[in-house]
């Protein structure tokens, strides 16, 4: 399994600035998510500020400043509730930036999902403090400092030097911290719960005689979380270049250029320099601590450097403003798989540069420094979910202070799991799915994404969602014509691949059965997200086609004058519909009646007037009289009685043309009857 760099919950501290700009300025988090949401900031430490929730805005960022008090002193000691907590209802990103009136530096937050009980700590040599600061998640959570340091660290009423051990109890939001007048780097930290930790220096120049000093800070991964290989890139606009730093978590074996540079024990640091414009490669045998310190000209700044393991597919940063609402100059360093490097994007900008340069050595790697000279956020991402590649924020304000941070990072956890089960696969949820070692290595797209030889068991990204039309029957009047009314499908995208653009619907028609009835049709709809996920469902689409039937309406009739019941179309003959195939049109058949004269209690000549009416979907309707004569009793006669009856009984039923069936026995003494 593996946690990446956002979360529903952090911890965090700020961390002291130099003692003349120690309460200058302000603090602000820079909090973003794929997903509308609420977040809420908890600051005990400040009374009018105890907590406040804030709207999340899916691909949007969402800013809290803090007053400079947020800040620690610049003692060591137990702090207490100087932490701050900010949780949310959806993942989200969180970014710190310390901007004081001279200094600036900011660092990438860490959710809780991502801490850890065992860190080392990276800072640099001081010009006032190296600072390490733990902050408590949970109540009752005991911390060990064991120091390595050539310096002196005052506690309480005690100094303390290199390898003794400085212990303290924190509660919720606690922050323990401790000072050294020299570099602390190799400190180790344990606790018995997990907590945040936070290194770096009040102020420290790089090298160490070049002045001018800046703030320093980062939080910086458990041990369980460190990487085994890294490829540098320069600070933008640094001409000084760089500084490396290497911290072993055990006994581990350097490489810089494919060079054997020796052995480090737990804790120890090497240390390399890179000129400006250049990249190195490094490898170590064990897990190990990358950090990067710019030789910059105006100031220097330090950052985590990504090992390959937590190269991550997207990214949101944001360009800040200063008090006067002047732009930070803003890099973001890049580096990424030359053979991907094409389908790296940037969204939030019209267009960026991107001067790639080819690292040599570093089985196959390219680098980019791409300028964001715009306020605001901006998205960069790789447009496979599936390409990885690591990204550095660098901000230079007016003053040429410079802040610098991992721009995000994916945490994997150590490797196979015997003991994992697998279990069904919600899209980004950080989970070996498959127990295969891997997390989220597949796409929603029907394709073996990671060559297992099983098809989307593990996804990197939330799966969009379809809703198709219901079932659709209808009856056309011409074959040749399409359904056009059968409704439409609807979806979404939903947190990275919706803040990358709308999902698009489409459908095609597969024809189950076609002849002379109809067609029956499977419209298969599908939605394809902007991260390639896929998903489809499907519509039965039905056509009936029937043949134009042949309508015959009965013919006029005489016959003598009877009740009416015996003047039912039964009698009087009716509407005939006949097709030459297995699938006639379906028409509706009525009739009114209208009575002219009434025979049976007059001698005149009665006359019923049947108006048929059959409606036919395709041609309409068609209207059509049909005269019954009716001759009185006093009129008539057998011969007249007999022709009536060979008129008509051609119009009868079969059953009435039998003359030995009861149905025509039973008109005969009705007739009869009458006739008397």
């Amino acid at each position: 399994d593996s946690v990446d760099y956002r979360g529903k919950e952090f911890v965090l501290s700020f961390s002291p600035q130099h003692p003349k700009y120690l309460f200058s300025g302000n603090n602000i988090l820079y909090i973003s998510s794929f997903e509308n949401g609420t977040v809420r900031v908890h600051v005990p430490s400040l009374t009018n500020f105890p907590e406040k929730s804030y709207a999340l805005s899916a691909g949007g960022l969402t800013i809290v400043q803090l007053s400079s008090n947020t800040r620690t002193n610049g003692t060591s000691g137990l702090k207490k509730k100087k932490g701050i907590r900010i949780t949310a209802d959806k993942p989200m990103s969180v970014q710190g930036l310390a901007n004081a009136t001279q200094k600036v530096e900011g660092f990438l937050g860490l959710p809780v999902d991502a801490l850890g009980m065992f860190y080392i700590a990276a800072a640099y040599h001081p010009v006032i403090n190296a600072v390490i600061q733990v902050v408590a998640i949970e109540d009752n959570t005991t911390v060990t400092i064991t120091l390595r340091t050539n310096g002196k660290v005052q506690y309480q009423d005690n100094w303390y030097g290199n390898g003794q051990i400085i212990s303290e109890t924190l509660n919720d939001l606690d922050v323990f911290q401790v000072l050294a007048d020299q570099d602390l780097t190799g400190t180790i930290i344990r606790s018995s719960k997990p907590v945040a930790v936070f290194t770096g220096d009040d102020c420290t120049l790089v090298p160490e005689n070049k002045l001018p000093c800046n703030h320093l800070v980062e939080q910086i991964p458990p041990v369980s979380l460190w990487g085994k290989f890294f490829v540098t890139n320069p600070t933008p606009n640094s001409p000084g270049g760089d500084e490396f730093h290497i911290t072993a978590s055990q006994n581990t074996a350097v490489y810089v250029d494919s060079q054997y540079k020796g052995i480090l024990d737990q804790g120890e640091k090497y240390k390399i320099d890179v000129s400006w414009n250049k990249s190195s490669v490094i490898s170590t045998t064990q897990p190990s601590l990358m950090m990067q310190y710019s030789k910059a000209g105006k100031s220097p700044s330090m950052n985590v450097v990504p090992p390959m393991q937590s190269f991550t597919n997207d990214y949101t940063v944001y360009v800040p403003q200063d008090e006067q609402e002047n732009n930070f100059d803003c890099y973001v360093n890049i580096i990424i798989d030359t053979a991907s490097r094409s389908g790296l994007r940037v969204k939030g900008a019209d267009s960026v540069v991107k001067n790639w340069t080819t690292i040599l050595g570093s089985g196959g790697f390219s680098r980019a420094s791409i300028h964001l000279t715009g306020f605001g956020s901006y998205h960069v991402y790789h447009e496979n979910p599936l390409t990885t590649f690591s990204a550095v924020f660098y901000g230079m304000n007016r003053n040429g202070m410079l802040f610098a941070m991992p721009a995000g990072m994916e945490l994997p956890r150590q490797s196979l799991d015997d003991t994992c089960k697998p279990t069904n696969t919600v899209g980004g949820d950080n989970i070996d799915n498959d127990c295969d070692g891997l997390t989220d290595e597949e796409l929603k797209n029907g394709v073996d994404d990671d060559s297992d030889g099983v098809v989307d068991e593990d996804l990197v990204t939330p799966v969009p969602t379809l809703t198709t039309p219901k079932n659709f029957v209808t009856t056309l009047c011409n074959r040749s014509s399409g359904v056009f009314n059968a409704g439409t499908a609807s979806g979404s995208a939903y947190g990275a691949c919706l803040a990358r653009g709308e999902a698009k619907i489409s459908h095609m028609d597969n024809i189950v059965t076609n002849n002379t009835c109809g067609r029956i049709t499977d419209r298969v709809w599908n939605i394809t997200d902007s991260c390639g996920n896929s998903v489809t469902g499907i519509q039965r689409v039905t056509v009936y086609t029937p043949e134009e039937p042949t309508i015959v309406f009965p013919k006029d009739i005489v016959f003598t004058c009877r009740e009416k019941k015996y003047l039912d179309p039964k009698f009087a003959g009716q509407v005939t519909v006949t097709s030459t195939n297995l699938c006639p049109r379906n028409v509706t058949i009525t009739y009114v009646d209208r009575y002219k004269d009434d025979c049976l209690y007059s001698n005149r000549e009665g006359r019923l007037e049947r108006i048929w009416t059959v409606k036919d979907k395709c041609k309409g309707s068609q209207t059509k009289s049909q005269v019954i004569i009716l001759v009185p009793k006093g009129l008539r006669g057998s011969a007249n009685y007999v022709v009536s009856f060979k008129l008509t009984n051609e119009m009868f039923s079969a059953e009435l043309q039998d003359m030995e069936s009861p149905a025509f026995k039973s008109l005969s003494r009705g007739l009869e009857l009458e006739v008397m």
